[in-house]
């Protein structure tokens, strides 16, 4: 796991003062608010700082092929 600590950031402050090898606990916690819509014609997704993993996980459960675009920020 690699971590990019975000100076106020819960999660990545938490994961960033473990030590190398140091384990914990975690668990799934579903977002009912967070899906993939079942019925639109397309569906237009932007990703700009928080993070490219949960849209790729839409992509990849898009079994009913909706047109799909994403578009992400990265700083250079």
């Amino acid at each position: 796991m690699s971590v990019k600590l975000h100076p106020n950031g819960l999660g990545s402050n938490y994961l960033f003062r473990k030590d190398v090898g140091e384990t914990f606990e975690t668990r799934i916690v579903r977002n009912a608010e967070f899906y993939f819509p079942k019925k639109a014609p397309a569906v237009l997704m932007i990703s700009n700082g928080t993070g490219i993993a949960p849209f790729l996980g839409m992509i990849a459960q898009n079994n009913t092929k909706i047109k799909c675009n994403l578009y992400c920020g990265f700083r250079g």
